[in-house]
Parts: C-alpha cells; structure tokens; sequence
C-alpha cells in the first residue's frame, strides 16, 4: 500500500513537471501586447503532437505500472496468508487415486534406512539418511533422523492400495542450525514414483517467521533387520489404510 501511495504521488509530480515546461519568464521584458500574447501561448501544456503523445504515454505506462503494484501486493498477502499449507489433509491425500504410479512387483514400504533431499532456497539439500518403520496392521509409519536444519522425529500414514503416504515432521529444538531450527513441524506429502523406484511429493511448513513449501524426495537404501523382525508382515496389494 506505501508502494502504491509513493507512485500516485510521483506521477502527480511528474505530469505537473511535464505540464509547466517552457514557462514564459524569458519574455517578460517585451511589449505589453507582445507578453500577453506569449505569456498564453507558453501556459499550453503541450503545443505538439509529440508533447502530446509523450503524455498520454506516460500516464498509461503509470496506470500499467501502478496495476501492476496492487496485483503483486495482492498475491504477495495471498501468498503469505496461504503458502505452506497443503492442499489437504495427509487422511486425504494418501486416500487419492495414483494408478499411474503403481507397481505392484515391490513392496515400497520397507522398514530401513532411507534417505532424502528436498528443495528450498533455490537449491536442493541432499543427502539425509533416516530410519523408517511401516506398521502394516495399523498402516502407520514412524522414524528419525538428523539434516542440517537439526534433529527430528516422523510420525505419519501410509496406504498400500494407491502407494502413498503423509507424514509430519518434527524437529527437536536446541539441535542443528539455531536459526533456522525453531522446534517447528514439516508436513510431507509423497507418492510412490515406480518409474525411479522412489517416493516423491511436496513438503509444507509454517512458522511465525516463514512459510514456504517445495519438492520432496525419498529413496529407499538399506533394510533394518530389528525393525523388520519387529513390523514385518506379507505386503498384500490393494489394501487401504481406512
């Protein structure tokens, strides 16, 4: 709102400057007739064409422009109000129909070591391993791990019949980066991708002080034999988490 009232106030400025080029100061040392005659003559705003032209330009560039402001400022609040918060709720989106992405000949909910990277400041953070555990009976998926942002625990949903799962994040405060660590929760929303044999999706977060989302790998890397003698039951595809 301060961008646009400083711009209404600068084009006010501008079109008076445009509007009192060539006052007539200059003949004032002439004949009366003489001076009245150019002193009306010099008051025109604009006495060409061109002059004309460079008006109706400059105020349809400020109009434009000051169009412009209020759209960015309106997106900008949208934006602010809404960024970082997914489009719904973890319950809904494993429950969403993904049969593109289906492979039925493996299990990708493996209880292990996984690791991950996801996109933020314009660059991607890799690599991040973790320790998942996918309870089959009640179809809940939970683990830890550390990334350079600090410590946190996993606690989520998982569904077998459209392979995709949501989880919530949560980092530990006091650990990793004391600036950007602020004890908050990441929601992380992925869905399996058979063609790379990985899960990939969106995280969201919001804070008093950021909010922001991106993109959001997982890949499998290694089997955790206590985890698995501990969750480890037949995988039977088709199976729905609710």
């Amino acid at each position: 709102m301060r961008i646009t009232i400083h711009f209404i106030l600068i084009y006010t400025l501008l079109t008076i400057g445009v509007q009192s080029q060539g006052g007539g100061g200059g003949s004032g040392s002439r004949g009366g007739g003489s001076s009245s005659g150019s002193y009306k003559s010099n008051n025109k705003p604009c006495s060409t064409f061109e002059c004309e032209m460079a008006i109706i330009a400059l105020k349809v560039a400020s109009v434009l422009i000051a169009v412009g402001i209020i759209i960015w400022s309106i997106k900008k609040w949208i934006v602010q109000c809404t960024g970082g918060r997914p489009p719904e709720e973890n319950t809904e989106f494993i429950n969403q129909n993904s049969r593109n992405n289906l492979n039925f000949g493996d299990n990708p909910f493996v209880d292990g070591v996984w690791s991950s990277r996801y996109y933020q400041y314009d660059k991607w953070h890799t690599s991040h391993q973790l320790l998942l555990s996918f309870n089959r009976y009640s179809y809940k998926v939970s683990g830890q791990g550390r990334d350079d942002i600090g410590s946190y625990t996993i606690d989520g949903i998982f569904c077998m019949r459209t392979l995709r799962m949501g989880l919530t994040k949560v980092y530990k405060a006091g650990t990793g980066d004391p600036i950007e660590n602020l004890g908050h929760t990441v929601t992380i929303q992925l869905t399996w991708d058979s063609q790379h044999n990985r899960f990939r999706g969106k995280w969201y977060t919001q804070t008093n002080k950021y909010r922001g989302e991106g993109q959001f790998e997982l890949n499998f890397e290694e089997a955790s034999a206590p985890l698995l003698e501990t969750n480890n039951c037949d995988w039977q595809p088709g199976l729905s988490v609710v």
